[in-house]
């Protein structure tokens, strides 16, 4: 697998974007201003109109590009989700031949290289070793499925209205208490942006700056919104990393758009590394 596809693939665990927004008609806004019902109201709608799901099952169409390449890269994919436990995938090029596996557990992510019968596995410190962003379990799921990050405090978020949508604003966030593994799993948000629609309240956009580094920010889109069994889920994502360097700007763009997505059936998970696989690092 050349680095431009293993490099997207990466992007794809790392979920990250922008999803420039279209035309839409003048929506309706709630007429009691925020300041009478503040960041506590909004945040608690936004909590009562999460996804639902245990299981979750869906196809994706994916195309990944960057600003220091003039290719994209279009890939086809399986996701499975088993809420709070496994996130698994599948990544296909060309006729629908896998080239790569995702298996994500709440402390580790593994990946399979089929092109080069190559394997990883890492624990998610892997990603603030490399990209100094604080990703968890949590986090991945959240931002797969358009909800907010079910684990981490909810205090001191700034209401406003921000070009016909509500926003959230917290400069801290900390993941709670009874969900902290160990010292080393106290992961805290910085600067979390989150736009809600004002009819539905469901997350369009969120943008998360990294922990040690602000010069590095990860921002996800969310559009397309369709009900599946009674609940609205975004059918399109577009994420982006942004990174920044004494003059360069860098910019890296995953769209993904989900079908066929099939809600709390039996999903079966399966993955192995043969044993003539070789172990690389990531």
């Amino acid at each position: 697998m050349n680095n431009k596809i293993k490099n997207s693939i990466l992007l794809i665990i790392l979920i990250a974007g922008l999803l420039f927004p279209a035309c839409r008609s003048q929506r309706k806004v709630i007429k009691t201003p925020i300041k009478e019902y503040g960041a506590e109201f909004l945040f608690d709608k936004m909590a009562k109109n999460q996804f639902d799901f245990e299981t979750l099952s869906m196809k994706a169409s994916i195309s990944a590009s960057s600003n220091t390449s003039k290719e994209s890269t279009s890939l086809t994919g399986n996701i499975r989700i088993i809420r709070d436990s496994v996130i698994w995938a599948t990544v296909s090029l060309g006729l629908g031949i896998e080239v790569a596996r995702l298996y994500v557990t709440q402390d580790s992510v593994f990946f399979v290289n089929r092109l080069n019968n190559e394997y990883a596995a890492a624990s998610f410190g892997f990603f603030k070793t490399q990209f100094q962003v604080d990703l968890d379990f949590n986090i991945l799921q959240s931002l797969l499925t358009g909800n907010d990050f079910d684990y981490y405090e909810s205090a001191k978020f700034k209401a406003s209205y921000d070009g016909g949508r509500y926003k959230l604003t917290v400069q801290e966030r900390r993941k709670q208490k009874k969900y902290i593994r160990s010292n080393s799993d106290s992961r805290r948000v910085l600067i979390q942006d989150t736009w809600l629609n004002p009819e539905n309240f469901k997350i369009e956009a969120i943008n998360i700056k990294a922990l040690e580094n602000q010069q590095r920010r990860l921002q996800v889109n969310y559009s397309n919104f369709g009900k599946i069994e009674g609940q609205l889920f975004p059918q399109r994502a577009t994420f982006e990393v942004f990174m920044q360097e004494p003059g360069k700007n860098h910019k890296s763009s995953i769209n993904i758009n989900f079908s066929k997505i099939e809600l709390n059936k039996e999903v079966s998970v399966p993955f192995n590394i043969p044993d003539k696989y070789k172990r690389i690092e990531l």
